[in-house]
């Protein structure tokens, strides 16, 4: 076994991929997808996987039909299943770079993929120059301990990248070993894209000073990762009592819960806000709506990056959304989403993208029984039911006339959802875009507010159904 096919074998071990699973492969052509589908192919007997290789055409050059038709050539010798798609990434050029949106695309299209056939896991090819390249990027803009984290090994449960131990040189090597081809996007030359720029200039300065300047910036994403992984978990633990409140255009946080906090852990909870309106804010930002939160005065409005405004209110700091996506439904409407349907007590996770909506569910199932009394978690963004209390489907949809719901705490009095909102001060104009997570009884849960006490974990519940909420945005 070649020293870079022993990496792999490493990382799928580690990642916890198990025999037999489907992974869904992406490959662009060039030499670290190339490489990538040939060594998980390579794991077999050992670990046999059923590959799936996939390839999206962002329709931005005229060579990419070509590179299509090489990668459908290379999975058809290989004996393996394939499935390519063509979009238009450019009509997107004024609302956001035109590389930002196609990576937007591409995960669309990998989950959407993978789910349609039952994969367990989405392979990538990112490697270490790929670590030490975004290292470097992130820094110079100015970054944080989350973005000088640098790329993850594995993301969301789903995403894997198994390569990004190996550095380059070691995958053009296996590749001129095995004979294997590869195809050359003519776009990694061009000085006009800044990680080339890093790539051609930058990076081999930095090398005269420190031959291991690419194994030194890995290393320190690495300890990064860990320190970050740390206040994510310190913030995790006092998330619940904090009572934050959000929905998809706004979050509001109680200034007296959070001024307390030390200010690393202040900038912390204002992103985990700031994040499920699917935005990403810089420090500069974040450290102006912290010193806002400090002040006295309430009413004043702060104007904010990504048209977002902060104003605080009482003893309230608000972050609203001024104007709507366009990629979001004017309204929200009833969709029924199968796998939600389909959760079987066999099934322990599942992440649901909602595209449109720019958020995602996150689905898990457990299985125990205890004597104590159950705990209700106070965070807005994750619910647990009854599971075996609930009639399927389950479904989304927004308020209509009429609803009435069993809110948790009331003792099981039932509730107007419109005397609810304006117990709430949810504006009329919010109140149709408040989703709302349905059964064929009637609602469990009003997103970011409250559950409905008939579904809600009991002293008896066998298996609990936890949903969290999740934002979407770009990110590696």
């Amino acid at each position: 076994m070649s020293p870079l096919l022993e990496k792999v074998r490493e990382a799928i071990q580690a990642f916890s991929v198990l025999a037999g699973e489907k992974v869904v492969v992406a490959v662009s052509g060039g030499p670290d997808s190339v490489c990538l589908l040939h060594l998980l192919k390579s794991l077999f007997p050992a670990c046999p996987l059923k590959l799936h290789v996939a390839h999206l055409n962002h329709g931005l050059r005229p060579e990419a039909t070509d590179e299509a038709r090489f990668v459908e050539g290379l999975s058809s010798a290989w004996g393996l299943s394939f499935t390519t798609k063509t979009v238009d990434a450019a009509q997107y050029r004024e609302k956001e770079s035109i590389q930002v949106q196609a990576r937007r695309l591409r995960y669309h299209f990998l989950r959407e993929l993978a789910r349609n056939n039952g994969a367990q896991w989405i392979a990538l090819g990112h490697n270490a120059d790929d670590q030490a390249e975004t290292f470097l990027m992130r820094m110079l803009r100015g970054s944080g301990l989350r973005g000088l984290s640098g790329i993850p090994a594995m993301r969301d449960d789903i995403i894997i990248r198994p390569l990004l131990a190996c550095t380059r040189s070691e995958i053009m090597a296996e590749l001129v070993d095995q004979g294997i081809s590869f195809v050359e996007d003519p776009s990694n030359k061009k000085i006009v894209y800044q990680r080339n720029k890093i790539r051609q200039h930058l990076m081999p300065i930095l090398q005269s000073y420190n031959p291991k300047i690419k194994a030194t910036l890995c290393r320190e994403a690495a300890l990064l990762r860990d320190e970050n992984d740390f206040i994510e978990q310190s913030l995790s633990a006092i998330l619940p009592s904090l009572e934050i409140r959000f929905d998809h255009r706004s979050v509001v946080f109680e200034i007296e819960k959070i001024v307390s906090l030390h200010p690393a852990l202040q900038r912390r909870v204002l992103l985990f806000g700031i994040d499920r309106l699917g935005a990403q804010l810089g420090f500069e930002a974040v450290e102006a709506i912290r010193q806002q939160m400090m002040q006295s005065k309430s009413g004043a409005k702060l104007s904010l990056p990504q048209s977002l405004i902060s104003e605080r209110r009482g003893r309230g700091l608000q972050i609203m959304k001024t104007e709507q996506s366009s990629r979001r439904k004017s309204e929200w409407q009833e969709i029924e989403e199968k796998v939600l349907h389909e959760i079987k007590p066999s099934i322990s996770n599942l992440n649901i993208d909602l595209p449109d909506w720019e958020m995602k569910l996150k689905v898990s199932l457990s299985h125990k029984r205890e004597e104590s009394a159950p705990v209700h978690s106070l965070s807005t963004c994750i619910a647990s039911f009854d599971f075996d209390n609930i009639p399927l489907p389950l479904s989304l949809r927004s308020w209509r006339p009429g609803d009435r719901f069993v809110p948790l705490g009331l003792r099981g009095h039932h509730k107007k959802l419109q005397d609810f909102f304006v117990d709430h001060k949810v504006e009329k104009s919010e109140r149709h875009r408040r989703p709302l997570l349905c059964c064929r009884e009637g609602i469990l849960w009003v997103l970011g507010l409250r559950i409905d006490e008939r579904f809600c974990v009991k002293k008896n519940t066998a298996s609990i159904l936890t949903v969290e909420i999740q934002a979407i945005h770009a990110a590696l």
